[in-house]
């Protein structure tokens, strides 16, 4: 697949920036993966358990730096491995926002059967969601030092209303 857009990605933590620096993603895929940057317990049966994913983004048509598009979180396959499951199923992220890119996960490991109604462990390092367009185009990941400054900035969840 042809690369459509360009992901950059800003952090300040050295060791996620060579996560992604080292990642198994090729550009022109329609997702890029994302790397938890430390190790985290979700208790188990406990909703909305917050994933700080310590990266703040930025959207841009691969032609034309210049425009800023949305785009969205996403789990990837491989979270049904798991008894986590993103809260609110899809997040949307508007081309404005510049603040870290978080991730709201429910362990229901008691509503599996057969579970074993224990807490998860996520280690760092570990991909339980990516970035994707939504017209799921090919993506090139960029690491940056700073991204476009907007009127957004970093108003995160709700910031522009109920």
């Amino acid at each position: 697949m042809s690369v459509q857009y360009i992901l950059r990605i800003q952090t300040d933590n050295e060791e996620l920036k060579n996560m992604y620096k080292n990642r198994t993603n090729i550009d022109g895929d329609a997702g890029v993966d994302l790397y938890c940057p430390k190790d985290l317990v979700i208790v188990n049966g406990k909703k909305s358990n917050k994933i700080d994913l310590e990266i703040r983004c930025q959207m841009v048509d691969a032609f034309n730096n210049c425009i800023d598009f949305s785009y969205m979180l996403v789990p990837r396959s491989s979270i049904v491995k798991t008894p986590l499951r993103l809260a609110n199923s899809i997040g949307i992220i508007d081309s404005g926002y510049r603040g870290n890119i978080m991730a709201f996960v429910d362990n229901i490991d008691d509503l599996i059967e057969d579970a074993n109604y224990e807490n998860y462990e996520i280690e760092k390092g570990d991909r339980l969601f990516q970035i994707v367009h939504p017209s799921l185009g090919g993506i090139k990941l960029e690491l940056v030092d700073s991204l476009s400054s907007t009127k957004r900035g970093t108003g995160g969840f709700g910031s522009t209303g109920k």
